[in-house]
């Protein structure tokens, strides 16, 4: 589906209607101003889902019409079929292209705090790092991992991990665990102590399983 959608991305790019673009008039009026005004709200930071996905199937389906126009002349309901297999293959992908750029938008408008400290170097250059990675991961990613993700950090960001005791140090690990159905719990341990903790888990495990 990538690859169909690269090679129709490309086909949008390159090839050329015979269909002029009609040229901006020099004045436009109070709809049209409005309905400019919308459309570049919705594209530069975003807005309701149902509206984000009516306005890349009129758009783009409009842009799509106008390139097969010639190719299909004779032939519209197949255009149509055409078409109508372009959106669905593009939409995700189009869809994730704005939330990146919304993203984007929204750093945008942070103000700058030059890290002073070398922990915050470090912190910052960290979350620049995981931005990066997450923005590929948006990119590329199937939809189950994305669903896993989500529920992974709505798990961590919904207050119960606060609830659970022991585990404040690192909830994320702990909402891994819980959303995996895994038994592990994640915490901090000084490297010094790492062996005594060890062998003290080792002899819980052990009072656990003779009693049983």
């Amino acid at each position: 589906m990538k690859t169909a959608t690269k090679k129709r991305t490309r086909l949008a790019e390159s090839q050329t209607s015979t269909t002029a673009a009609t040229a901006p008039p020099a004045g436009l009026n109070t709809t049209q101003e409005k309905i400019i005004d919308a459309v570049s709200e919705m594209l530069a930071h975003g807005g309701h889902p149902d509206n984000i996905e009516q306005l890349l199937r009129a758009s783009l389906g409009h842009r799509f019409r106008r390139e097969l126009e010639d190719s299909f002349k004779d032939l519209p309901e197949d255009r149509e079929r055409v078409i109508t297999r372009w959106l669905a293959e593009g939409l995700g992908e189009w869809k994730t292209d704005l939330a990146i750029a919304w993203r984007a938008n929204q750093r945008a408008d942070r103000p700058e705090i030059e890290p002073k400290t070398f922990s915050e170097r470090i912190r910052a250059q960290s979350r620049d790092v995981l931005i990066e990675h997450s923005e590929e991961f948006l990119r590329s990613a199937e939809p189950e991992e994305i669903q896993v993700l989500v529920e992974i950090l709505d798990f961590r960001n919904g207050g119960i991990i606060d609830r659970i005791k022991g585990v404040n140090e690192i909830p994320l690990g702990e909402a891994f665990g819980c959303t995996l159905d895994r038994n592990e719990t994640y915490i901090r341990i000084p490297k010094g102590l790492r062996g005594k903790v060890q062998k003290y888990i080792d002899a819980l495990i052990t009072l656990e399983s003779e009693a049983a």
